[in-house]
């Protein structure tokens, strides 16, 4: 659990906290939660939304895996 104990500085100014402002590193996003459960459901999303777009681009398949490879599929796993 995260909680608000103290407030970190540098030079006077404060340093964000996760509560405040989730961070994203190497692809995954570090949020308060500090659970996968939110992680596992935007990439689920991201994913069915890719599929339905190329789904609905009309291209033969060769493009279509062309574009999973190269479009989706970095964006989703880091």
């Amino acid at each position: 659990m995260v909680t608000r104990r103290f407030n970190l500085q540098v030079q006077g100014e404060d340093i964000l906290s996760i509560m405040d402002s989730p961070i994203k590193c190497l692809g995954k996003l570090i949020d308060a939660s500090l659970s996968d459960k939110a992680n596992i459901g935007r990439i689920r999303t991201q994913l069915q939304e890719g599929f339905k777009q190329i789904d609905r681009s009309g291209l033969p398949g060769i493009f279509m895996v062309w574009l999973f490879q190269k479009s989706i599929f970095p964006q989703c796993v880091p």
